[in-house]
């Protein structure tokens, strides 16, 4: 698909956003000058949650454990692919954690498919100067048994897992306390506020093909739960 209809559907998105007035997030919670949040209403087949670390946290940075299951309905009826769960980052302060610490996970496979591997992904909209834009840091090390394989794309906007399987049913525990997933949130110190959003997605296959970075260009401060809502069946 080429670039000018990933953009085309995401200025349509943005279009409903705007003619609603808002967009709605179920949850939330603040983390160290940020506010993450997601769309898991009580009707919706996922959940998500955070635990902050108090001993772990400081001035650079916020420690975090996360908890999230995938139900049923993720999976996609057209595709068969599953559908990612997308959590917002929302800057709410120039004194802002440069570095959100992701400790351990807690990931509930509901979903009906066996899972085969994992990708977690960072987006960044709202800068165009690849320095400047959230990524995993390359110092990360996150246990991901039992999928054997860790790696981090060259850009560091990518973390995938690879060579092993959750079984449906199964709870996943990566990361551990010498395991740390380590997110370079790259706050502002001043003019508008950051925003990005770490996007999770098992597959019981092959891996989607990531959209084109051409893609998002344009889309600052637009990254929204009904823009990436809209978007989320093109990557399944």
């Amino acid at each position: 698909m080429c670039t000018s209809k990933f953009m085309a559907l995401g200025l349509a998105a943005v279009g409903a956003i705007a003619l609603s007035g808002s967009v709605a997030s179920a949850g939330s919670q603040v983390l160290g000058g940020w506010t993450a949040s997601w769309n898991d209403t009580p009707a919706s087949d996922f959940s998500v949650s955070f635990e902050v670390i108090p001993g772990g946290t400081g001035a650079d940075r916020v420690v975090v454990t996360k908890t999230a299951t995938f139900g049923p309905q993720r999976v996609d009826a057209a595709t068969g692919g599953i559908l990612p769960i997308d959590v917002v980052f929302q800057q709410t302060s120039y004194d802002a954690q440069p570095l959100i610490i992701i400790q351990s996970e807690s990931v509930t496979n509901n979903t009906g498919k066996d899972w085969k591997s994992f990708r977690m992904d960072i987006v960044d909209g709202t800068t165009s100067v690849m320095a400047n834009q959230a990524n995993f840091d390359a110092s990360s090390s996150f246990n991901g048994a039992p999928f054997s394989t860790f790696a981090l794309s060259s850009d560091g906007t990518t973390a995938h897992f690879t060579d092993g399987m959750v079984a449906n049913g199964a709870t996943w525990t990566p990361g551990g306390a010498q395991d740390q997933l380590v997110i370079n949130a790259m706050p502002v110190k001043a003019g508008g506020f950051k925003v990005f959003v770490l996007e999770e997605q098992p597959s019981a296959g092959s891996m989607p093909i990531p959209l084109p970075a051409a893609a998002w260009s344009g889309l600052s401060g637009l990254l929204g739960m009904g823009l990436f809502g809209a978007m989320r069946k093109l990557r399944a």
